[in-house]
């Protein structure tokens, strides 16, 4: 599977932020995993979101170094490659 996700920034509040993205065309698609990095990509944490677009991130502060990015899954448990990610730090940024 090819990675098929733009990740879009938005800031909820001071202290959480939300990504989104569109949803993958192919017709067995399942679900989605969101990625987050405090660690330059080092180490990854995963949150299995389900069907839905979009992952809200909370208790963030401005000095938090976040890289978040996203992979989609079918029904057959197949995993695309993680999509370019953006990057928090007190801004959205694409690496």
């Amino acid at each position: 599977m090819a990675c098929a996700l733009i990740l879009l920034p938005c800031l909820v509040d001071a202290k959480d932020l939300t990504v989104t993205w569109e949803a993958n065309s192919e017709p067995d698609i399942a679900g989605y995993r969101v990625y987050l990095s405090d660690n330059l990509g080092v180490t990854w944490e995963m949150v299995d979101v389900g069907n839905v677009l979009e992952y809200t991130w909370e208790g963030c502060t401005e000095d938090t170094l976040l890289l978040f990015s996203a992979t989609a899954y079918n029904e057959s448990g197949q995993e695309s490659v993680k999509c370019p990610g953006l990057w928090w730090h007190g801004a959205w940024r694409r690496p």
